[in-house]
């Protein structure tokens, strides 16, 4: 019974953690800075796919379309590790889910499920870690982490907890 426990445990978080990591790549506040000027304010925020002043947003592509000075390779590449990341998290939870479900049916489940969602959960947190680390080496335009890249890391760390629970229960 307590693995059984266990593995739906694991397959919870996992899947909040996929969540978690799912919203912040969707959401445009990987970074955000108020601008101000004679008694004006605004809010710049910057995500991986679009950038927003105040409510009005645009694509990063249309910002490499508009002339945007600097090399927009590095938000692209964030969005590529990110991408990554879902998908290996997602691999993780579907390997949990399968053995959550036969361990909870009491059918006999391949060994390597557990294993499965181990690997692929810390190739999940792998992928969001160089996405961050790209983020703050090359991209980060100052001001202050926005809840986005907050959610992602969140994520990224409950994500291989997921995995590791998962593996464990037998």
């Amino acid at each position: 019974m307590a693995n059984k426990i266990l593995a739906l445990t694991a397959v919870v978080v996992l899947g909040l953690g996929n969540l978690l990591h799912i919203v912040g790549l969707a959401t445009p506040e990987w970074a955000k800075n108020e601008l101000r000027n004679e008694g004006l304010s605004v809010t710049v925020t910057l995500g991986l796919w679009k950038s927003c002043v105040g409510s009005k947003c645009i694509t990063i592509s249309t910002l490499s379309e508009l002339g945007r000075r600097g090399d927009l390779s590095q938000i692209k590449a964030c969005g590529a590790m990110a991408i990554l990341g879902m998908l290996a998290g997602g691999a993780a939870l579907l390997l949990a889910v399968v053995k959550a479900i036969m361990m909870v049916m009491d059918k006999e489940h391949p060994k390597p499920l557990g294993l499965g969602a181990l690997v692929c959960s810390i190739v999940s947190l792998a992928l969001i870690v160089i996405c961050v680390i790209i983020w703050f080496a090359g991209v980060q335009p100052g001001g202050e982490a926005g809840y986005s890249l907050g959610l992602s890391i969140v994520g990224a760390i409950l994500i291989p907890i997921g995995g590791v629970l998962s593996f464990i229960s037998r």
